[in-house]
C-alpha cells in the first residue's frame, strides 16, 4: 500500500495511521503509516487498513466494553499473546525509513521481516491492492483497523494526562470513540470469511525511525511510548501458491477502506 503516517487529533489524543488517505487526517495500520505501527512490549499503537467487500458476515465494531478488549488482546498465539503482537507490529512499522516504509511508499513487504509472523500493513480510506512474497511457514498478522496513540508529543497543541488520569487512560481514552465510529470491520481469505480480532495493548516503548518526522510531527526518532487499540486478523502458515486476503472496514468518522493482498507465498 501506499501510505503516508499522518497525525490526527481526536478528543485530545494525537494518532498516526498507515495511509493513503485523500485527507491530510488519519491512517496503521497507520497509519499507518497506517503506521499503524508501533507494536510490542509495554505500550501500545495501531494503525489501520481496509477491503473489498464480500459476502459475508461482518464483525461490528461498536463492542468495546474492557472485557471484550482483553478477551481479543490475550491468549497466546504463536508463542506470545495477541498484544505483544500488536506491539510488534508497531515497532516494526515505525523503525522503517521513510523511502522504504512499505505503509508510505508502498515498498517491499519484505523488508526487516523476521520471525515467525510476516506483517502486513496498507493506507488507510479509499481502495489499494498489494502484491507480497511471504516465506513459507509464516503466519500472517494484518491490521484491519487499527490506531496508535504515542508519548510524547512535540507538536503542539499540549499533550498531556489530566490531573489524576492514568497514563493508559490517558492514551487509551481518546482512541475509543474512533474504533467505536466503525460500523464494518471484516475479512475474506481466498472467499472465506475470517473474524477479526480487536485487540488492546498496554502501554509499550518503540522508536520511530528519525525522517518520519517528515510525515508525522508527534515521532521524534527517539524511544517514546504507545498504546494500540483496533482490529485485526491473524492467518495460520499458508501452503505454496497464491492467495487472496481481502480486507474492508467503514467508519462514520473516517469512511470506507478496502484492500486487496495477492499474497505469494514461496
Amino acid at each position: 500500500m501506499a501510505s503516508a503516517l499522518v497525525p490526527m487529533q481526536l478528543q485530545g489524543v494525537i494518532m498516526k495511521f498507515p495511509v493513503t488517505f485523500p485527507l491530510t487526517a488519519v491512517a496503521v495500520l497507520v497509519s499507518a503509516l497506517v503506521l499503524a505501527l508501533p507494536t510490542q512490549a509495554g505500550m501500545d499503537g495501531a494503525r489501520g487498513a481496509r477491503i473489498p467487500s464480500a459476502h459475508h458476515s461482518p464483525t461490528h465494531a461498536g463492542q468495546s466494553d474492557a472485557a471484550a478488549r482483553s478477551e481479543g488482546s490475550q491468549g497466546a498465539w504463536r508463542g506470545r499473546s495477541h498484544a505483544e503482537w500488536a506491539q510488534s507490529f508497531w515497532r516494526w512499522t515505525l523503525s522503517i525509513p521513510f523511502n522504504a516504509n512499505p505503509a508510505i511508499a508502498g515498498g517491499d513487504c519484505e523488508v526487516n521481516q523476521e520471525g515467525p509472523v510476516w506483517f502486513l500493513v496498507g493506507p488507510l480510506g479509499g481502495s489499494f491492492s498489494r502484491t507480497c512474497t511471504v516465506p513459507v511457514g509464516k503466519a500472517i498478522l494484518a491490521p484491519v483497523a487499527v490506531f496508535l496513540s504515542d508519548y510524547p508529543c512535540p507538536s503542539p497543541p499540549a499533550f498531556e494526562p489530566a490531573p489524576g488520569q492514568t497514563f493508559a487512560d490517558f492514551l487509551g481514552g481518546g482512541l475509543i470513540p474512533l474504533i467505536e465510529s466503525y460500523s464494518v470491520v471484516e475479512a475474506r481469505l481466498n472467499g472465506r470469511s475470517l473474524k477479526p480480532r480487536r485487540i488492546t495493548t498496554r502501554t509499550f516503548g518503540f522508536t520511530a525511525a528519525a525522517d518520519l518526522k517528515a510525515v508525522d510531527g508527534c515521532l521524534t526518532g527517539s524511544p517514546q511510548v504507545g498504546l494500540s487499540d483496533g482490529f485485526f486478523v491473524t492467518i495460520e502458515p499458508l501452503p505454496r501458491g497464491d492467495h487472496i486476503l481481502q480486507l474492508r472496514s467503514v467508519s462514520g468518522i473516517l469512511g470506507m477502506t478496502e484492500g486487496t493482498f495477492t499474497l505469494k507465498v514461496k
